[in-house]
This record gives structure tokens, sequence and C-alpha cells, in this order.
């Protein structure tokens, strides 16, 4: 069982920056040190304590809504704080975000190092931690990933997201109780089909599993860079029971989780290969691509780590946006009459959605927006690092910072934020030409050269299973021993992803002619 850092632990990072903060203080503003005065003015932002700044600021789960505070106190698009010697940048707008993270992308496009997770727990090949300057890993994987997860590459899995959201759809009819595990066995099954060519039958599928306690090792530490060894890698070279009796054990698990991951399906697909018997598949065409003569495959390492980021990133999101649609319609029904009847009116209830109907169906698409925005499942985005010193609006901003992208506040700067109202999106709908919002599928999947290369498929599979799931079910709450409907309580886990904490809805289909579209 993996053992999870508590926020408490932030307590010693704190008293061990103050005093890494002093030294470096002292150095800046010593002899030769740096005194500031001829520099440009950094960004307005809080005032810190002195050697630990706002850390204590951060000691905190939600993050994202002290951030929020600052954006609305300082009314401007760029904050700048600090953490123990750190510093750090706040990009409040989607403006802020494209002119630094996109347009300048040559200095900003780094990571911060996540050296609990990289250099020790075995996930130094993940893309998401992968340097970008000067990396060839990067820039293959990128290709990689490019090639086979393209708009138009994901065209070509259409009928496999079809054949799996109906499966989806079978299983809410049959299983409501358990539409959390059918979400991601939903989503597990196109991943793993695409990726490996790996059929699955049942939400125990062991490569789901798989997936899933690798994910969970991830978050085993809180969020990333919240541990001190994240914030001081030096600290890593520490003995491990420095960290408390569970801390060895629970990094022997990650890396054994990180092996497991990247190894096994990867060796499964090769072994099929060579004895011509792997289906279609990501894996399968990158082996043929660059397998030589003696059945050595070029490029190995980057196959491997680039099918393991759709493995192991791509479900976990999918299932949470999934989770928070159910959550938002349950909330909403009025939002699921309207996509019904324009369902109905495409659709005549005699079959169900195809990609053919994208087009027609502008509302199911506004959804799958509104879902995204309503509540972001990476509030305070993957931060990004300043390799060099830059400037914005005239203020400084100084090398070696992290890039915090503010994407709670994105998401707030509409009218009526906290309301699902998906006709923001509509084309020539008032709400839209009064809020003049920002899509979020423009900011939710990243920015830059970090832009998620996974967001087609993630977009596509979304799309379909909320219009299916819409056009057949009317989603309602439970009803107590009395036989009165309970509203359930709207509570966000916060780890890696923040994603709604487990309730509970019926699934009922809309008819007995609904119901045979899934008997067909």
């Amino acid at each position: 069982m993996v053992q999870h850092y508590s926020f408490s632990g932030l307590a010693a990072t704190i008293a061990i920056g103050a005093i890494a903060s002093f030294i470096v203080w002292r150095k800046l503003t010593g002899p030769g040190g740096i005194s500031g005065s001829a520099q440009s003015p950094l960004p307005r932002g809080p005032r810190g304590i002195p050697l630990i700044g706002n850390a204590l600021d951060m000691v905190t789960r939600t993050p994202w809504l002290k951030f929020t505070e600052w954006a609305a106190l300082y009314g401007c698009d760029v904050v700048y704080f600090s953490a123990l010697g750190k510093n750090m940048i706040l990009l409040n707008t989607y403006k802020a975000a494209t002119d630094l993270l996109d347009v300048q992308g040559t200095i900003y496009s780094e990571r911060p190092k996540f050296a609990l997770a990289a250099d020790y727990g075995g996930w130094g090949w993940l893309l998401p931690t992968l340097p970008y300057s000067g990396s060839r890993h990067f820039q293959t994987q990128r290709r990689f990933l490019n090639q086979h997860l393209n708009a138009t590459a994901v065209n070509t899995y259409h009928e496999l997201i079809l054949r799996n959201v109906k499966i989806l759809a079978s299983n809410l009819l049959r299983h409501p109780d358990g539409f959390q595990k059918y979400n991601r066995m939903y989503a597990g099954a196109n991943i793993l089909d695409i990726t490996y060519g790996h059929k699955v039958t049942a939400p125990d599928d062991p490569w789901i599993k798989q997936a899933d306690d690798a994910f969970r090792t991830l978050e085993a530490f809180g969020l990333p860079g919240t541990h001190p060894i994240d914030i001081f890698p030096w600290l890593g070279k520490l003995p491990f029971w420095v960290w408390g009796r569970s801390f060895s054990k629970t990094m022997a698990t990650m890396r054994e989780a990180a092996s497991v991951i990247s190894q096994g399906p990867y060796e499964s697909v090769k072994k099929q290969y060579i004895v011509g018997e792997a289906p279609r598949s990501m894996c399968a065409s990158l082996i043929e691509a660059n397998i030589d003569e003696d059945g050595r495959v070029n490029q190995e390492p980057d196959i491997i780590s680039a099918t393991a980021i759709v493995y192991i990133g791509g479900a976990d999101t999918t299932v949470a946006v999934l989770d928070i649609f159910f959550l938002a319609m349950l909330l909403n029904p009025e939002v699921q009459k309207m996509a019904q009847q324009s369902l109905d009116a495409v659709l005549k209830g005699s079959r169900l959605p195809t990609f053919d109907d994208r087009n027609s169906l502008p509302y199911i698409t506004a959804i799958t927006k509104e879902t995204l925005r309503w509540y972001p499942i990476f509030p305070a985005g993957v931060p990004h690092f300043s390799l060099q010193e830059g400037e914005y609006a005239g203020a400084r901003i100084p090398a070696s910072s992290m890039m915090i992208v503010n994407v709670w506040n994105i998401t707030r700067s509409c009218d009526h934020p906290e309301e699902f109202l998906p006709d923001r999106f509509l084309e020539n709908s008032e709400a839209k030409s009064v809020d003049n919002i920002v899509n979020p599928e423009d900011y939710i999947f990243g920015f830059g050269r970090r832009l998620c290369p996974g967001r087609n498929l993630a977009l596509t599979s979304l799309w379909i299973s909320m219009a299916t799931v819409l056009a057949l079910f009317d989603i309602s709450p439970i009803e107590d021993a009395d036989g009165h409907p309970t509203t359930p309580q709207v509570e966000f886990s916060n780890g890696v992803i923040s994603c709604p904490k487990p309730f509970k809805c019926k699934f009922t289909p809309r008819s007995l002619q609904h119901e045979m579209l899934l008997r067909d």
C-alpha cells in the first residue's frame, strides 16, 4: 500500500528552506552581490516573510484559490511571489500565458526539476519530466506521439472508440452504481487498444490496474514540487529514513510501478511483433519503423516512454473529466433536457450518435467545453521554468523562475463562473457575446512546446461518450429511504489531478426504444 506524504511535512521544508534562503540572500547582497537597483522591477505580488517568502501560503491542498485571491488583489496579469528562495511567476490570464509560454517558448518551455519522482522514484523517463533544451529524447518522443495522435490519426480510431462507448453505455444500463469504474474501463480500453493493441474486456483488466497503481504512486507525496526533495534536490542524498519509516518502502513501490508500466506492455507487444502476431497499434508501428534485421529496435527507450505516457496519462485525465460531466448533469437537469432535445432532432431516437453528427450537435460540443471550464482537472496547470531572464509588460521575469498558469482564475474570468452554462460556447448566443470567453480547449491541455500531444484523442473520446450517454439516459439523483431525491455534496480531491470525490446517481433509459438501441 502506498503511503501518502502529508502537507504537514512541509514544515521541515520551510525550516530547511529558511537556512538555504539565508545563504542565497547573503551571496546576493554581500560584497560582489546584486543590489537590483539597475534592474527592471519585479511584477507586483504579496510581501513574504523574510527568508521563507510566501511558503506558508503554499501549505494548502488548494493553492489555486490563494493564487486567484492574489490575482484579484493585485489586478494584474502577472504576479510575483517567492517561496523558500525560489522565484514564482503566476500567470493569471490566458493572454499572459500565451504571450510568454507560446510566443516566447524558447525561454519558457523547461520544467522545474521534479527530483523526487524523476531521480529517486524511477520516473525520469516520463515525458512531462524531461528537459526541453538540448534533449533529443524530448523531441523524439514528441514526434512519435504527434505521428500517432494528431487529428488525422485520431480519425482512424473512430470505429474502435464507437465500439467502446457502446460497451460503456451497456455497462451503465446494467450496473449504474459502478459508473466510475466503467468510465475507467472505457478510457483504458481506448488507450490500451490504440497504444498496444490490447483488448480490455472487464473493469478489473490487469493492465488498467497497473496504470491505476502507477498513477497512485505519483500522487503518494502530494502535489508535484511540494516535497522537500523537489524544492532542494540535494536533500535526496540524505538517508531515506530521515523522511520517516514508510518513505523507503513507498519509494521502492514507486520505482517498481515505473518499471512495470513502462517495460511490461512494450515487451509484450515486441514479442508479438517478432512472431508476427502483433495487432495494429502505435507501439507495433513504432517497432516496425525502427527494427533492424538483427531484431534490434533503434530508439527503443523513446518508444517505451512515448507509449507509456499515453497509457498512464490519458486514462486518468479522461476518467476525471467524465466524472465531472456526470456530476454536472446530475446537478443541472435543464442542461440535460436541452442536450436531449438537440440529440433527438438529429437522431430521431432511432440510432446512436456518430462522429459524423458532430457539426450538427453544437450544444454537445458546448457541454464538452463547459465541463472542461466548470471544474478544471489541473486548476494550477503544470508549471514551466524560465531558462533565462525575460520581461513582460515592463516587469522583470527572473531566470530560474517557476512559471505557474493560474488555470482556475482563467476559468473564472466570466459571468457566473460557478454555474454550468454551455450557452457560453454557442456561436451567436447572448451568453457568449457577454462573456467573450476563451475556449478551454486552448488552455486546459497546456501551452507552447509542452502542449499535451493527446488532446485530439481526449476531446474525441469525451465528445462521443457525452453525446451517447445523454442520448440514451436520464441522469438523476438517487433517492433516500423515504423516496426523496438526494443531492450529492460537491467535493473534489486535490492530488495530481483534481476530480470529484465518489458520488452516486441513477442512469435510467429514456425509453424502451432507446434501451433497444443498446441491445441491437
